[in-house]
């Protein structure tokens, strides 16, 4: 009998309009368009650690998007010294790296 248990990605929002972060899921991938339509735009990839991303817009600071603060502290407590050398704008999530395809 075949698994068809379907497997469900698992993203953590950081909104520059929230005070926290929430949990989405989707049922079996995340498409590039919902990427793109929760950064707002062109998507980057920042490497945070082994197995995480955090998806950011990629013309976030052309654009004069305001500062991520919850993005930001996110980073600082995953990767340090990059937290300190990125400014994190615009609404981003962190992904799982197995969740990329």
């Amino acid at each position: 009998m075949k698994n068809t248990k379907s497997k469900s990605v698992e993203i953590i929002i950081l909104k520059t309009s929230k005070d926290k972060g929430y949990i989405q899921h989707y049922p079996e991938s995340i498409t590039l368009k919902e990427m793109q339509d929760i950064v707002g735009g062109l998507i980057e990839l920042l490497p945070i650690g082994n197995e995480e991303f955090m998806v950011i817009n990629e013309e976030g600071l052309l654009l004069n998007l305001p500062v991520n603060k919850l993005a930001k502290e996110y980073l600082l407590n995953k990767s340090p010294r990059l937290g300190e050398f990125y400014n994190i704008v615009g609404d981003v999530f962190i992904i799982h790296s197995k969740n990329l395809k």
